[in-house]
């Protein structure tokens, strides 16, 4: 495939994944405007949101993974966005009595919108054989994109321009809509090989039992990390908006959709350059270190003045997303390709399933104390403890995958003896 090819498939798979991501982190900057409007006095009511979103995504993650090897890419890559939108748009029309409309929608959103990572990934590092990490982390920028403008856009419509939190729904739905079209003119139709591009890989025949044992065994440690990366991130953003308003009551509160837009804000630079450097160095050692800068960055969130308050922000941001270009391609170098959009879908699927549940155990925690500065302190220190465990106990990785026989020249030479064949789009 010529180089302009590759390049306009990598673009318009980056716009998708920010079509993906724009969902996540739309509500939790209006949280506040939310509660009002649907007369929500309990901080784990509208994290609840965010809990049952979590929830459906990890397990759309799962069935998309077992479609990635059967169904075109095109199809499920632009039907995600298209689908997710015209739920978040709907929400628009929603009653103040009908929370749970609230919930349902967002829900379903996440079940198409789980759609993208497992066909994704399983696109490019095919597409992408010696840059697995490179290219994972440029079609990154387009969901650091996405979280770097949706919550501080989002924040100043409703402060700023006065429009309601419905009407930034509609606006963002519509433009997911606009996505998921375009992709689906753009992306090509027909099958590829899998070094060309988006073709619907069909194995040829099953894999040795013990090789599959072996990259179960893998994936099951692998979810530990992904899941304390999951739990820190999403905990973080259910709970910015009311531990600033809170912690700063006294005085201005730091606007909300301005720190989630520095959370984000590095990933604009850091997942290019830690995928980059990741298809050079230890890609195991690069996980743990990036979970450790997490813990890190939680720990002081709470602790550090006015002043200094989008130095963790940004710190958090940056480590959380260095980590998913450095993890994906590391999965990608322990699994066969015929195997790697199942295997991508059951990690997504459990990693994200643990995630869902920081939103929740944060607002508890917080009603717990009495929604007090300290409570939301403790909440914080909740998610860094589990931060620092996932990154310490990452250090078994590398040696696993050796013992288990995951090494990537052996998965390259089982890709040779058995390559994939490729069947045209139905």
């Amino acid at each position: 495939m010529p180089a302009r090819r590759h390049a306009s498939l990598l673009a318009m798979i980056s716009a998708l994944h920010g079509a993906t991501h724009l969902y996540w982190v739309l509500l939790p900057p209006l949280n506040t405007e939310i509660m009002d409007y649907f007369g929500l006095t309990l901080d784990r009511q509208i994290t609840f949101v965010q809990t049952a979103f979590l929830v459906v995504y990890a397990c759309s993650n799962l069935a998309s993974g077992f479609l990635a090897t059967r169904v075109a890419p095109r199809k499920l890559l632009a039907l995600s966005p298209l689908l997710n939108g015209a739920c978040v748009a709907a929400m628009y029309f929603l009653a103040p009595n009908q929370y749970w409309g609230l919930v349902g929608l967002h829900a379903l959103g996440a079940a198409f919108g789980g759609f993208y990572h497992p066909v994704a990934n399983l696109t490019l590092t095919s597409l992408f054989p010696h840059a697995k990490g490179k290219a994972i982390g440029i079609a990154g920028i387009g969901a650091s994109v996405a979280f770097l403008v949706a919550p501080w856009s989002a924040s100043a419509l409703v402060h700023h321009a006065g429009w309601t939190w419905q009407h930034v729904m509609l606006l963002y739905g519509g433009a997911g809509m606009a996505c998921g079209a375009l992709a689906w003119f753009v992306l090509p139709a027909g099958a590829l090989d899998h070094e060309e591009g988006l073709g619907a890989l069909r194995p040829v025949a099953a894999l040795p039992a013990a090789t599959m044992r072996s990259v179960w065994l893998f994936v099951a440690l692998c979810v530990f990390v992904i899941g304390g990366r999951e739990l820190g991130s999403w905990g973080t953003t259910a709970i910015t908006r009311q531990f600033l308003d809170k912690a700063f009551a006294g005085g201005e509160a730091p606007d909300a959709g301005f720190l989630l837009t520095m959370l984000f804000l590095p990933g604009l630079v850091i997942q290019p350059l830690a995928g980059l450097w990741s298809d050079k160095v230890d890609r195991e050692r690069l996980v743990g270190v990036t979970l450790l800068g997490m813990a890190l960055a939680l720990y002081l969130l709470p602790r550090v003045d006015r002043a200094w308050i989008v130095v963790p922000f940004m710190l958090a941001g940056g480590s959380m997303q260095a980590n998913v270009p450095v993890f994906e391609a590391m999965i990608s170098d322990r699994t066969p390709l015929r195997v790697r959009g199942l295997v991508f879908g059951v990690l997504i699927t459990l990693g994200i399933a643990i995630g869902s549940v920081g939103p929740y155990l944060v607002g508890w925690i917080a009603d717990a104390g009495l929604n007090t500065t300290e409570a939301y302190a403790q909440a914080f220190t909740a998610l860094a403890a589990m931060c620092l465990a996932c990154g310490l106990g990452s250090v078994i990785l590398k040696p696993a995958a050796r013992r288990l026989g995951l090494t990537e020249a052996g998965v390259a030479a089982e890709a040779v003896a058995a390559p994939d064949r490729l069947a045209p789009e139905a």
